[in-house]
């Protein structure tokens, strides 16, 4: 059995969730979904997650089989993400280690450590090579990938500008200038995930999802002027730009259709344990079901848009760790 064969089967057995459980008490499943999630499988599509101490991925297909993806480059660290079927994260390989005792002992010069605790942000392809590489350094932290792959939004100000306001801020891999696009005033704690400040680009890439404290903006990414769509948080684009998904106060998952201002709750009265998440080609939704689910740790399950069929993934368990979609080359696999 490989390691990550491993980490799967940890993770699986953390879960209460069983095929009848979650298609009996949850959702009708739906075989003709299943069938065509085994077929996609054939040709890359996949869910995965990092291992927890490592920046490997665990893959797994819809057909049953499972994969490793060793990327090319970084530790692993906090924020690391599968963003528009990239792999990101602050590359921390040069930055200095601080440990408690550190600070304990040299207080100094852990602050003086911590000021250049930092690094590029990275992207990588399904593959693990890097393929992008900023100019800019920053702290670990959220990072939106924008359309055209060459820009992004992050949680952090550029580390050379510590007194800068906290809030995201757009970047170039290949342009050293990094500006704020909306500065945030921090609570002093979150009491959901739906309420932490994350950022979509839209698939035109002039428009920025923007989610914080319950309320859903559209920001404008040349004038930063913004406009108020919804209550919630969470909020992401589909990558055809019809819908835009979100969590309710209530963390109930939604979709909204900008256009036509057409709402609908897709699974009322069960709490997200994480984002839902969008497929490469939008056809699907990644729901991890939590509170409200009759399996006692929550039930991931792919939901398709165009009729509102559902599939359970029972050997995934969404309570323990942050699922992505993640479609790999044919010939890769």
């Amino acid at each position: 059995m490989t390691e990550f064969q491993k980490v799967i089967r940890v993770l699986a057995a953390a879960s209460a969730c069983s095929l009848t459980s979650c298609a009996w008490m949850d959702h009708w499943t739906n075989a003709g979904l299943q069938r065509e999630l085994t077929e996609r499988s054939k040709y890359g599509l996949a869910v995965a997650v990092f291992s927890p101490a490592k920046s490997d991925l665990a893959i797994g297909f819809f057909d049953g089989r499972t994969q490793g993806l060793h990327p090319s480059c970084c530790p692993a660290t906090v924020y690391r993400t599968v963003w528009r079927n990239r792999i990101v994260m602050v590359d921390l390989t040069s930055a200095p280690v601080i440990e408690v005792q550190q600070i304990l002992r040299d207080p100094v010069g852990a602050v003086t450590a911590f000021k250049r605790y930092g690094g590029p942000v990275i992207e990588m392809d399904t593959s693990g090579a890097v393929v992008s590489r900023s100019i800019a350094h920053f702290r670990p932290a959220p990072v939106s990938l924008a359309p055209d792959g060459e820009h992004f939004a992050i949680l952090s100000p550029p580390l050379d500008h510590p007194d800068w306001p906290g809030g995201f801020y757009i970047g170039g891999f290949h342009d050293s200038i990094t500006r704020n696009l909306v500065s945030l005033k921090y609570p002093d704690r979150y009491d959901s995930f739906a309420k932490l400040p994350i950022a979509d680009w839209s698939p035109r890439g002039d428009t920025l999802l923007f989610s914080h404290l319950g309320t859903i903006s559209l920001v404008d990414v040349q004038t930063g002027r913004s406009r108020k769509l919804a209550d919630g948080g969470a909020a992401m684009w589909s990558p055809s730009g019809d819908w835009i998904s979100y969590v309710t106060v209530k963390s109930e998952v939604t979709l909204l259709n900008p256009s036509t201002g057409e709402s609908k709750r897709i699974d009322p009265g069960k709490q997200m344990q994480w984002l839902p998440k969008w497929s490469p080609d939008g056809k699907y939704l990644l729901v991890p079901e939590g509170e409200g689910s009759h399996v006692v740790y929550g039930c991931l399950w792919v939901y398709r848009v165009s009729d509102g069929a559902w599939a359970p993934l029972p050997d995934f368990n969404p309570f323990m760790q942050e699922w992505y979609w993640i479609e790999l080359q044919a010939s890769k696999m």
